[in-house]
């Protein structure tokens, strides 16, 4: 039997007291949830106001680069706040501005090296408009790499059976060192052989390969107007001179060499094309409209 006397002298806790702690827990838990949505929303807000400024910041910009590097009806180019020169004009300069005469008159035709025994030229166009041909003619001490360049100017050297033939026709430069060297050679008719190797189940596309350059050339690349070729690379990747270029010794061997003042004058006006600053690559479009053998006719 339960005792009633003893229930009786058990302590009792209040009703109000007890009201009062779940009336706080209920307060407590309210102020998280508020304060976590209100922490919640804030954030929301913040990305999406980074969002914006995101994908807005940039129209801004190319407008206002636009705006600075628009053409008048008058022809004249505004480029970075101040007035440019074409770039496409044989005038025309390091980023817009008149080339400097003293690196331009330090370009000049090299002593012949050696017996030149073939006679190639490459057509050279800046941002679509004809800028002239360069003129080569090719050591007989160098007949392996005199032949691949050849061939390459003629458009038939392949390594292969049943290859395409690469062609130096619709490449590009690759690099301007202002003063030092300028590299072309940037492939567009790769050619090359498209087949399914052993345990393929899809075509593996084989550029054109020339074979390994192991020849030494004739002497170094100390002067302007000397034409050189990679050696050991397997590379198609031509370089003339435009100074003193000793630097290059050793990774590239000397072919051949500029043969006429018209070849100069392209060359010189080749080393003043505006450039990017961090990989000296040209700022404009240039492209290797022909080429092929030198002949009475060509």
């Amino acid at each position: 039997a339960i005792n009633a006397e003893a229930i009786s002298r058990c302590p009792q806790r209040p009703r109000s007291t007890m009201t009062g702690f779940l009336l706080a827990a209920l307060i407590l838990v309210a102020l998280t949830v508020a304060s976590s949505a209100a922490l919640l929303t804030h954030a929301k807000l913040s990305r999406r106001a980074c969002l914006s400024a995101a994908l807005l910041a940039p129209p801004a910009a190319h407008a206002r680069e636009r705006a600075q590097n628009a053409q008048s009806l008058f022809g004249v180019i505004t480029w970075g706040g101040s007035e440019r020169c074409d770039p496409t004009d044989a005038g025309c300069g390091q980023s817009g501005r008149q080339p400097s005469s003293v690196a331009a008159a330090d370009i000049c035709l090299p002593e012949p090296r050696d017996t030149v025994s073939t006679r190639v030229y490459l057509d050279l166009a800046l941002n679509r408009k004809a800028a002239g041909r360069l003129s080569f003619g090719l050591y007989a001490s160098t007949p392996e790499s005199a032949a691949t360049f050849a061939r390459l100017c003629e458009g038939t050297l392949t390594t292969r059976p049943g290859e395409q033939a690469a062609s130096y026709q619709s490449s590009s430069l690759l690099r301007i060192a202002r003063g030092r060297y300028l590299v072309g050679g940037a492939l567009t008719l790769a050619g090359g052989l498209t087949e399914l190797g052993l345990g393929s189940a899809r075509p593996v596309y084989t550029p054109v390969t020339p074979n390994q350059n192991t020849e030494v050339g004739l002497g170094s690349l100390s002067e302007a107007g000397l034409l050189a070729m990679r050696r050991g690379g397997r590379s198609v990747d031509w370089a003339i001179t435009l100074g003193d270029a000793r630097g290059l010794d050793g990774s590239w061997v000397v072919i051949g060499q500029l043969l006429d003042e018209s070849s100069l004058a392209l060359l010189r006006r080749l080393s003043e094309v505006p450039v990017n600053k961090y990989r000296s690559s040209p700022l404009m479009r240039t492209e290797v409209t022909a080429a092929g053998l030198l002949t009475a006719r060509a």
